[in-house]
C-alpha cells in the first residue's frame, strides 16, 4: 500500500487526500480557520460503511463494468438489505434559505446512520462529483459521505463535514420516503 497526501481548496474549504491503495481515497473535510482532529465515527458506522463499499464491490463483479448509476444503485440497495442493513435510496435532499426550501436533491443511498452514498459510473472520481457529494453534506446532518465510482475497478473517496461547520440545516436535512 502506498500513502500519498495532497491539500487543495474547494470553495474555501480545506481537503486533505489520503490515497491508501489505488482504487480508495479517504478525504476529510474541514474549514480553514479550525484545525480540529478529525472526531472517529461510532464502530457500529464503520461496521456499516465496511458493509456498504464491500456490496458496492460485490454488485460490480457480479454485474461488471458500464450499467447505469440507476442499475448499481438498485443491486447495492437490494444486497445490502440482504446483509440487513436498510438503506433507502433515491432520498430527497432539501435546500433551505431564509426559511423557505428552494430546491431539492436526491442522494443514491442513504445508510441507517445517515452515511450518504453517491454512486458514479465511469473510471474516474471528477471534481463535479466530489461538489455534489459536499453539498449533500452541506444540506443534511450527515457528517460522511462517499463517492462510488463504478468503472472498470470499484472507486471510492470519503468526505468528512463536521455538523459545526454547516449553517442551515433544518432537521436532519433528509425528505424521507414514507
Amino acid at each position: 500500500m502506498n500513502t500519498e497526501e495532497s491539500q487543495e481548496t474547494i470553495e474555501g474549504t480545506r481537503v486533505v487526500t489520503e490515497e491508501t491503495h489505488e482504487n480508495t481515497e479517504e478525504t476529510q473535510v474541514h474549514t480553514e480557520e479550525t484545525p480540529e482532529p478529525r472526531k472517529e465515527p461510532p464502530v457500529e458506522r464503520e461496521e456499516e460503511i465496511r458493509a456498504a463499499i464491500q456490496a458496492c464491490q460485490s454488485v460490480l463483479d457480479e454485474l461488471g463494468p458500464r450499467f447505469t448509476e440507476r442499475v448499481y444503485r438498485r443491486a447495492v440497495e437490494i444486497t445490502l438489505h440482504e446483509q440487513g442493513i436498510a438503506a433507502q435510496a433515491g432520498v430527497g435532499i432539501a435546500v433551505w434559505f431564509h426559511g423557505q426550501i428552494i430546491g431539492t436533491f436526491e442522494a443514491d443511498l442513504v445508510l441507517p446512520s445517515h452515511v450518504i452514498l453517491e454512486l458514479k459510473v465511469g473510471d474516474r472520481i471528477d471534481d463535479w462529483h466530489e461538489a455534489q457529494l459536499l453539498n449533500y453534506l452541506r444540506c443534511t446532518c450527515a457528517e460522511i459521505g462517499y463517492v462510488v465510482a463504478f468503472g472498470t475497478a470499484l472507486r471510492y473517496k470519503r468526505f468528512i463535514l463536521d455538523n459545526s461547520r454547516k449553517r442551515g440545516v433544518r432537521g436532519d436535512g433528509f425528505v424521507w420516503r414514507g
